[in-house]
């Protein structure tokens, strides 16, 4: 290809790339997650997050699945979140438990607090019930983020998390 092809083709492309990331809605990887724990082939990751009632009345507990592999480390905890921006506004008046470090997109709640498991586990097709309590909640969506903890052979620290979209109405 000749060189003014590549600049015509590339150039407007580098543009676009930069001006969704200026506007948050593209992220480079190196933001959404730490480069040293990024997946490799073989690590642990969560598969999916399911609620077995995407919509739940207020006070009406709500009922989550993950589903994860723990590869060559062994899972050891979880906990549930959320982004701010990914729930109601009146959230902040939950008395939970934030997290504020550096860009805005990424300031978040802490739905629980890790939850340890009563012994590590290691293997392919795992599941973890969750049972949140929404009898306080905001009415409106919320995306959830379940986030499992997992070691490797060294006790190092790895976090990988999944997502559930829900609401809670009246």
């Amino acid at each position: 290809m000749r060189r003014s092809a590549v600049r015509t083709l590339v150039w407007p492309l580098a543009c676009m790339a930069a001006m969704a990331m200026w506007f948050g809605i593209l992220s480079p990887i190196s933001e959404a997650r730490a480069a040293d724990d990024a997946p490799a082939p073989g690590d642990a990751r969560v598969k999916s997050v399911v609620a077995k009632k995407s919509i739940v009345r207020a006070g009406e507990p709500l009922l989550l699945t993950a589903s994860y592999d723990s590869g060559r480390f062994s899972a050891a905890a979880y906990c549930v979140g959320a982004y701010k921006r990914d729930v109601p506004k009146a959230c902040k008046n939950m008395g939970w438990k934030t997290w504020e470090e550096g860009d805005a997109k990424f300031h978040s709640y802490y739905v629980t607090d890790f939850q340890f498991l009563s012994r590590t586990v290691s293997g392919s097709n795992l599941r973890q019930n969750i049972r949140l309590d929404t009898a306080r909640w905001p009415l409106g969506d919320y995306r959830l983020r379940v986030k499992v903890l997992f070691y490797d052979s060294n006790r190092k620290e790895h976090y990988r998390e999944s997502t559930v979209l829900v609401s809670v109405v009246e």
